[in-house]
C-alpha cells in the first residue's frame, strides 16, 4: 500500500489523549501480520484498547481486526482468559480521512 498515512500527532510520550493513544496504537505495527495483545496495549499506554481501535475503525478508516482470543499469564503467573489478539489489516488511505 503505497498511498498509506498515518495519523499525525506529536503527543508527548506520556500524554493520555487519545491522539497520542491512537499514535501508539499505529506505531506498535512495526511489521505486517503483527497480532497485538489487549496486555500488551496496555502495557504500552493504551488505556482501553478495544475502545481505541474501534474509534480508529470509525473516525480514521483504519482496518483493524480482532483475530484470536487466548489465555494470557501475566508476569505474576495469573491467567487471563479471552485476551484479544488484534492485526493491523491496513491503515487509511491519504485523503480518506
Amino acid at each position: 500500500m503505497t498511498d498509506a498515512t498515518k495519523i499525525t500527532v506529536n503527543p508527548i510520550n506520556k500524554s493520555a489523549h487519545k491522539e497520542a493513544q491512537y499514535q501508539r496504537v499505529d506505531n506498535l505495527y512495526d511489521f505486517p501480520g503483527k497480532l497485538i495483545s489487549t496486555i500488551e496495549f496496555r502495557r504500552q499506554g493504551v488505556i482501553h484498547p478495544s475502545g481505541r481501535i474501534k474509534e480508529m475503525r470509525e473516525q480514521h478508516g483504519y482496518n483493524i481486526a480482532k483475530v484470536d482470543q487466548r489465555t494470557v499469564y501475566d508476569e505474576q503467573g495469573f491467567p487471563h482468559p479471552r485476551i484479544a489478539f488484534y492485526e493491523l489489516i491496513e491503515r487509511p488511505v491519504k485523503g480518506e480521512k
